[in-house]
């Protein structure tokens, strides 16, 4: 699981504090409305009032969730995208509370919360451009405060300490995203380790392929997350009179042949094809990804290639393999597909050897 998977856990509850927090934004404005008492700082008219504190950053707030609802749940957004819509959507509730009530200092300090928040994520750009824009907003509402909302009685020294708490908040999540990259560096590298560790157990020790756990395992995974848009086929190998080769020239040779096949297979690339040990002289690889034309002409490459392979012990005798090659098909279990390729396989053999056979046989017809 990488770091984007333990972000995403985050996200929808940071969410839905979002959520929360401007519905407790309304339940405040509707409060300070009907109960006197509150409304002793705040000199204007009731349609003013609900006006300016009431709709209008009603509006704002209900905005910035619905968009940002639709960012989340976006597939064209990334990842990295996802985790600054969420910050970016406090960040905005904050500021249009902190430019609205600007005359208290404890609101006036409210992006500090956002900048807390972003360090969850793990991204010192992320947590330094809410910092700025905290800042900036910081002043702004000052200016505001002044120009615009005359009934308040504005005092420089409350922007002096909420700015003051907003540059506390940095430093105290950028100490926190300290630890947090530590902790991150601990677990990737007792990750890599581990997967190295389970790398090595599914490794063929003679040709370096998947052994056959590794291909069982492979397999299943494919299996279980297969999509028609992205199809997936198998090549069974069988070198051919490998009985023969190991009687003549010898076992050691005969490992030659084998680790001689499984590098012109991983020459062809690791990215969409896998390659495995089945067992003895049998080699399956799986092409994904890929059309039948170009899985089969790589098949049919791999093939070619090692045929043109000469050794020093065989003289100009070529070394051959036969293969049954076979697409996937949803009906079938992970045994069908190995039998029906296993089928063609010995259709191969039977049939003059050193070919791949793709067609369905009458031995294919009768296992599923």
């Amino acid at each position: 699981m990488n770091i984007y998977d333990f972000q995403k856990r985050w996200r929808k509850p940071l969410f839905l504090i979002g959520v929360f927090f401007c519905l407790a934004c309304l339940f405040m404005e509707i409060l300070i409305f009907v109960v006197p008492q509150f409304r002793m700082q705040v000199k204007c008219t009731d349609e003013q009032y609900r006006i300016r504190y009431i709709y209008i950053p009603t509006a704002l707030n209900v905005a910035a969730v619905v968009i940002s609802y639709f960012l989340l749940t976006s597939k064209r957004v990334s990842q990295r995208g996802k985790n600054y819509t969420i910050c970016s959507m406090l960040l905005f509730i904050c500021v249009v509370i902190q430019n609205l009530h600007g005359v208290y200092a404890s609101v006036l300090s409210l992006p500090s919360l956002a900048i807390f928040i972003s360090a969850v994520f793990a991204e010192n750009r992320l947590t330094y451009a809410i910092t700025v824009i905290s800042m900036v907003s910081t002043l702004s509402s000052y200016i505001v405060g002044n120009l615009l909302f005359e009934e308040h009685d504005v005092y420089i020294s409350n922007y002096i300490i909420a700015s003051a708490i907003i540059i506390v908040a940095y430093f105290c999540s950028n100490l926190l995203l300290r630890f947090i990259y530590s902790q991150l560096h601990t677990v990737k590298v007792g990750h890599t380790n581990e997967e190295r560790l389970l790398n090595k157990m599914r490794l063929d020790p003679l040709t370096g392929l998947y052994n056959r756990g590794g291909m069982d395992s492979i397999m299943d995974e494919l299996i279980k997350n297969y999509d028609p848009e992205h199809t997936l086929y198998l090549l069974m190998i069988d070198i051919d009179n490998f009985k023969r080769v190991n009687d003549t020239y010898g076992h050691q040779n005969g490992d030659v042949v084998l680790r001689t096949l499984a590098q012109v297979i991983l020459d062809m690339g690791r990215k969409d094809i896998i390659p495995c040990r089945y067992g003895g002289e049998e080699i399956c690889v799986m092409f994904k990804n890929m059309e039948i034309d170009d899985a089969l002409r790589k098949a049919n490459q791999i093939l070619s290639n090692f045929r043109n392979v000469r050794y020093d012990f065989s003289g100009d005798h070529s070394i051959t393999f036969s293969g049954g090659f076979v697409q996937y098909d949803p009906k079938y279990t992970k045994d069908d597909w190995i039998k029906i390729a296993d089928s063609r396989l010995y259709f191969a053999k039977h049939n003059g050897k050193n070919r791949i056979i793709s067609i369905p046989v009458e031995e294919t017809e009768q296992i599923i």
